[in-house]
């Protein structure tokens, strides 16, 4: 008696594939679902409260809160400086700090400080999770579903193995390769760039490890070691990033960009496939509990799949937002490799920037109240030969931490003084008069993108010229050949943090 055209798909709470033909009469409609609930197993099982929609929002909603929460994590754990963000400073020193002081009042100083040191790996436990979390959902429901598809081919399971296997090698071997360590014995190995007098001004002493720092080069106060071309320590990985495993870090974030838009593209096919198959843009949609009818639409449509494909719902949104992010940072390192640049070079030549604008905008308006002397104009560009930049700075994944680059610039130009000099800004000495900063310096380590990235798979300390200058060195100082290999290995091998 009813239209065999008018068709209703049970949707959330129950199972999606039965079609049941439309009634006008709730209590009819009732009936009917009772009848199904009595031999169909798994319409019993979706029928009961457990499985049914808890709260009722819609998709823009949900989308809204999961972006929000991504966000606020991102920012207040990863991106904002704690010394000026309240919250950054609740979330990552406050309440982390009365934890492990209550901690070590209940259970004692020994478990204190092993959590604190389970805490120091915080970012690799929530990569953990998140990655193994989203692959466990990928191998128990997506698998099922290209199974059962005729949108993707059954190939995608082994190449899913494949790319399984490349993210957590990748991961791996990047958390475990070293950056290089420079100490009083591997000085000479890792000598391989100029001083620019700049970035990396010469004759300086590093006052934790007592060796000559050389250009590149940074203590990192999470390893505790001295890395040669110092890029940045990376939490996710729980290593620092230098001159011989920065290739290994680009493979890790090339790889993990790929299988994110990978799976994501996987993911969609499987849902798009599912909408065709079922013809759910033509169906008719009615909530059990109301009985209220709900035509098709995209939104329904979407809301549906969300419902019945909750975990694999969320993953694909995981992957598709985690993919955006990533190839960010991906094309930002990248950037920095086409110039010739690290991580923690990029924000000191922001410094740079900031005192030349600002020595240039001081130099001419001298000029304009006539306070340059001829004399002066012919000593322009000494400002910028003598200006330094801050380094002690730590610098994490997304720049610098615990300061801030704006502050650093600013004492910088408070020790170079009007003409870059330090410690002479009271003097009233011609030598303490405002000098022209001249063009803005080069970089003297960009040399040309292909040359760059040479460096870059092919390090310098890795070349013939530097291993077989640091064998000379250490022929000299009396260690035997068949020693020198095996040094290299236990020299580069990471402090445990």
């Amino acid at each position: 008696t009813h239209p065999p055209s008018l068709r209703v798909v049970v949707s959330a709470v129950i199972h999606p594939a039965i079609r049941i033909q439309y009634s006008t009469s709730r209590k009819k409609r009732r009936g009917f679902i009772d009848s199904i609930n009595t031999f169909h197993p798994k319409v019993k099982s979706a029928l009961r409260p457990r499985s049914r929609i808890r709260v009722k929002m819609n998709l823009t909603v949900w989308l809204t809160l999961y972006l929000s929460g991504f966000a606020f994590f991102t920012y207040a754990c990863i991106v904002a400086d704690p010394d000026k963000s309240p919250v950054a400073k609740l979330l990552t020193q406050t309440l982390p700090g009365y934890a492990l002081s209550g901690l070590r009042r209940l259970a004692g100083p020994k478990v204190a400080s092993s959590f604190e040191s389970v805490a120091e790996m915080g970012l690799v436990i929530v990569y953990l999770l998140i990655v193994l979390g989203c692959w466990s959902i990928i191998f128990t429901h997506a698998y099922d579903l290209i199974t059962s598809s005729t949108h993707v081919s059954d190939g995608h399971k082994y190449s899913g193995y494949m790319v399984f296997v490349a993210c957590m090698g990748s991961w791996r071997y990047a958390s475990r390769a070293s950056p290089g360590i420079v100490t009083a014995r591997t000085l000479v190995r890792y000598d391989n760039y100029p001083y620019d007098d700049l970035l990396f001004p010469r004759d300086r002493i590093c006052p934790t490890v007592k060796i000559r720092k050389l250009a590149r080069s940074k203590y990192d106060w999470v390893t505790n070691q001295h890395i040669p071309r110092f890029d940045h320590f990376c939490g996710w990985i729980n290593n620092a990033v230098g001159e011989e495993n920065y290739r290994w870090f680009l493979l890790f974030l090339a790889v993990h960009v790929g299988m994110c838009f990978y799976g994501s593209i996987v993911c969609y096919w499987l849902f798009v496939g599912e909408i065709i198959d079922g013809d759910l843009l033509n169906a008719t949609f009615f909530v059990v509990e109301t009985g209220e009818e709900v035509k098709a639409s995209k939104m329904v449509v979407v809301q549906f799949l969300l419902a019945r494909h909750f975990y694999l719902s969320a993953c694909f949104i995981c992957m598709v937002v985690m993919g955006v992010a990533l190839t960010l940072f991906l094309g930002f390192h990248l950037y920095l490799s086409a110039r010739g640049m690290t991580t923690n070079e990029y924000y000191k030549w922001k410094q740079v920037i900031r005192w030349h604008k600002s020595a240039k905008r001081r130099y001419e308006e001298a000029k304009k109240e006539g306070l340059v002397t001829e004399r002066q104009t012919q000593g322009e560009g000494k400002a910028v030969s003598s200006a330094t930049i801050s380094d002690d700075v730590d610098v994490g994944c997304v720049g610098p931490a615990g300061t801030s680059v704006a502050g650093d610039a600013k004492a910088a130009s408070t020790q170079t003084g009007a003409n870059g000099d330090r410690g002479k800004e009271g003097d009233d000495d011609d030598d303490s008069a405002i000098l022209d900063p001249g063009p803005f310096p080069k970089n003297i380590y960009d040399r040309g993108i292909r040359e760059n990235f040479g460096e870059i798979i092919y390090p310098r300390s890795l070349r013939e010229d530097a291993t077989s200058r640091w064998r000379s060195h250490l022929r000299k100082g009396g260690v035997k050949p068949s020693r020198v290999e095996p040094d290299l290995a236990v020299l580069n091998k990471p402090k445990a943090t």
